[in-house]
């Protein structure tokens, strides 16, 4: 919906299998954005609301399974932003709430399995900031609250 430029943008709603599957809300640049909500199996499924620049935004909602999945709300700047929630099972998991600048930025919520998980709430600058909640398992797990540089 409202897709002023870059390439590969898609989105579904409701995924039960295949690859491959994305969303977009409101893109106004960049590339590789992806968005999906209720996916229940296989790899690469993300979702963006509001992105207005940098690469590579991925997001998702109650996924339960498969790796590499995604999420971000209002990002305005930086590369490699991510976001999940109601995540039970995979690895490399990251969500992001209000990033607007600065590189590799995750976060997660209610993540139950899995390594590599992070998660930053209102980060403004600075590079690599982690944060987690209701973590039950797996290694390499951070969290930031208000992280302003």
């Amino acid at each position: 919906s409202d897709h002023h430029g870059a390439d590969d943008v898609s989105s579904v709603s409701g995924h039960h299998d295949g690859d491959d599957v994305s969303i977009v809300s409101d893109h106004h640049g960049g590339d590789d954005v992806r968005c999906v909500s209720n996916h229940h199996g296989d790899d690469d499924l993300s979702i963006v609301s509001d992105h207005h620049g940098g690469d590579d935004v991925r997001c998702v909602s109650n996924h339960h399974g498969g790796d590499d999945v995604r999420c971000v709300s209002n990002h305005h700047g930086g590369d490699d932003v991510s976001s999940v929630s109601d995540h039970h099972g995979g690895d490399d998991v990251s969500i992001v709430s209000d990033h607007h600048g600065g590189d590799d930025v995750r976060c997660v919520s209610n993540h139950h399995g899995g390594d590599d998980v992070s998660s930053v709430s209102d980060h403004h600058g600075g590079d690599d900031v982690r944060c987690v909640s209701n973590h039950h398992g797996g290694d390499d797990v951070s969290s930031v609250s208000d992280h302003h540089g």
